[in-house]
């Protein structure tokens, strides 16, 4: 055999040897992350403690105001993103009914103000009306005075 095919049967060994090392590297990266995507998947579904969609939903509620739909929860669940969600829909909801109890008693007590304003006022109508009649008796009295000193005269 000569060295030319020498080298040619050398390079076929070496470059198939090549391809099965690259096959197998590419075959370990495949299985390495699909096995971190499962890892992450795992961590943060148990931060999570279900389905992050459930969880992003949740949150879009709440964000937007809704208080009212539910949000599921595993038993005994209270350290996770979803029960924290839950504890702010419960909180959230509390001060919302709070408020509008605080407005209804504003609204209330406005209601209040504006009664006793009227009675004021109508008070007010009242006692300038008194003065006007004390005004004119006062104007009578000066006249009727001038006339006792005219015919006292």
């Amino acid at each position: 055999m000569s060295f030319a095919d020498q080298s040619i049967a050398h390079f076929d060994t070496t470059t198939q040897t090549m391809r099965w090392l690259q096959g197998t590297g590419l075959g370990l990266a495949a299985a390495l992350l699909i096995g971190l995507g499962l890892w992450i998947r795992r961590s943060v579904w148990s931060d999570v403690r279900g389905e992050p969609l459930v969880a992003a939903r949740a949150a879009c509620n709440v964000a937007q105001g809704n208080l009212s739909f539910s949000i599921p929860l595993l038993s005994g669940d209270q350290r996770s993103i979803v029960a924290a969600l839950k504890e702010m829909q419960t909180r959230l909801a509390a001060l919302v009914d709070r408020a509008g109890t605080t407005m209804t008693e504003m609204v209330r007590s406005i209601r209040n103000v504006t009664d006793t304003m009227a009675e004021i006022n109508a008070s007010s109508r009242g006692q300038a009306s008194g003065f006007a009649q004390v005004g004119g008796a006062m104007t009578q009295m000066d006249q009727a005075n001038e006339l006792v000193q005219i015919v006292a005269i």
